[in-house]
């Protein structure tokens, strides 16, 4: 018998609990496990501003980037120089969150399934970029 297991990061432990009590009553030699572990991400509230060194805190909205694990003010963040082409009219070219602070609910930012985030690809350094 096949089966497929999908579980968070975090709750790991209590998975391995369950799985042992299955074990107690089907040999573990009988059943083909395909694992699917998620991974969590949580997002930190920043200090400053990468770029300008602007002050953030928990009271100010800022952006963060999971890929760079940079924080930017959203001054720079929102940035877009029309004259320019591509990525140049940006300040900042990776993938950012937005956190609209101050939080009503800080655990918003803990516990945050990775696969929401999305992948950052980035184009090479000689690449110009079309958008």
């Amino acid at each position: 018998m096949s089966v497929n297991l999908w579980a968070r990061e975090n709750n790991r432990e209590a998975f391995n609990v369950v799985l042992d009590k299955i074990f107690a009553i089907v040999p573990k030699e009988s059943v083909e496990f395909d694992e699917t572990i998620s991974k969590i991400v949580e997002i930190p509230i920043g200090s400053g501003c990468e770029l300008c060194k602007k002050e953030l805190s928990d009271q100010t909205p800022q952006y963060y980037s999971p890929f760079t694990k940079h924080d930017y003010c959203p001054e720079c963040a929102e940035f877009d120089d029309k004259t320019q082409k591509g990525l140049k009219r940006y300040k900042v070219t990776d993938t950012v969150i937005y956190i609209p602070c101050p939080l009503r609910d800080p655990s918003q930012l803990l516990n945050i399934d990775d696969y929401k985030i999305g992948k950052n690809l980035k184009i090479s350094e000689d690449e110009e970029g079309s958008q």
